[in-house]
């Protein structure tokens, strides 16, 4: 049966579970505010990189440990199940919208950022996770390009000389027309060239996304939603400059960057929240054990349903960086916990 859906927030989260919404044939309109944190991010999909400082080879099987460990935590409610089933959904999405990205739930690799350091990813377009830094080994690389947004070679050489022999990784840097493998952004590319990821890569596959959604029928209407109202268990309409009722609302209003939160409360309905008891902030910009106020967020169930006041509110789910009690700073699971959320609150 067809029912009126109406997402809050057009990042990732919000796009996915608006087209996730759509397909299964419900009438959808997301109303938002602005780009959200999707467009300033890297572009990758982070699904599970860390489990307890512990760097994770293969995402699912860590998924899978997570879960036995942390019952509540993000993953544990969503299930292995449906975040299978997200990422495959994921992927065939980024095929109709002409993104290619590659990877898989058994693998994660480790790519270069602008900042010179190594991280862990799941997901990547084609030109990213080809310049994985495992087949650097014994290769002559160039860092290449114009600097940019905070993109420069030397200092990107420079840093990845110290971090690479830690990961066993032999590189000599040379100029581009001496090397085997080229990096440069993505907006500066050529023919053979890999890419380098850069923040703000996101924004190509967020305007890719919202543009599908338009083609698909989902309506988009520019409004700031700031207050809901709540009869019983349900929510009966929101307020942003106008009114708007639907038979679900899914909240994918992002954290602290995206608006979602705001001084460490659920701004739109004032929900339950997961907090964290004693120093919010360390000392240390980013320390291993992550940063308490990390954890922060809406408290959901299985269904992704929240609360007020310890009552489950039936017609409202929750998706993405808004939901509690996972970091993905520290995990490295930001796209991934967004993705799969996103899946499972769209599966009304």
């Amino acid at each position: 049966m067809s029912r009126s859906v109406l997402v809050i927030g057009a990042g990732i989260s919000g796009l996915i579970s608006a087209i996730r919404a759509r397909k299964l044939g419900n009438d959808v309109t997301v109303a938002f505010s602005g780009k959200g944190a999707t467009s300033l991010s890297l572009g990758v999909v982070d699904v599970l990189g860390y489990v307890d400082r512990r760097a994770v080879r293969d995402p699912l099987k860590g998924i899978e440990e997570l879960i036995k460990k942390k019952p509540r935590h993000v993953y544990s409610l969503v299930g292995v199940d449906n975040i299978k089933k997200s990422i495959n959904f994921f992927k065939e999405l980024t095929k109709e919208v002409e993104l290619e990205y590659v990877g898989d739930l058994r693998k994660n690799i480790y790519i270069a950022t602008q900042f010179g350091t190594i991280k862990p990813t799941c997901l990547a377009l084609k030109e990213v996770y080809d310049a994985r830094v495992d087949t650097w080994d014994g290769k002559k690389v160039s860092i290449s390009g114009s600097i940019v947004r905070d993109y420069h070679p030397k200092f990107i050489s420079d840093s990845l000389s110290f971090f690479l022999p830690k990961f066993g990784i032999d590189v000599r840097f040379v100029d581009e027309n001496y090397a085997d493998i080229v990096l440069r952004p993505l907006s500066q590319k050529k023919e053979e060239s890999c890419v380098i990821p850069l923040l703000g890569d996101g924004e190509i596959l967020r305007k890719k996304l919202f543009k599908y959604a338009q083609k698909i029928g989902v309506e988009f209407i520019k409004d700031t939603i700031k207050k809901g109202k709540i009869k019983g268990n349900e929510v009966k309409e929101v307020y942003g400059r106008k009114s708007y009722e639907a038979d679900v609302y899914i909240l994918a209003s992002g954290d602290w960057i995206g608006g979602g939160l705001n001084a460490f409360k659920e701004p739109i309905f004032n929900l339950d929240m997961i907090k964290s008891n004693g120093k919010l902030v360390r000392k240390i910009p980013f320390p291993e054990s992550g940063h308490k106020y990390s954890k922060i967020g809406v408290k959901v169930n299985e269904s992704l349903n929240p609360f007020i006041n310890g009552n489950e509110i039936v017609n409202l789910k929750v998706a993405g960086s808004i939901i509690g009690n996972y970091d993905y700073c520290t995990e490295k699971s930001g796209f991934g916990v967004c993705i799969s959320t996103a899946y499972l609150a769209a599966s009304l």
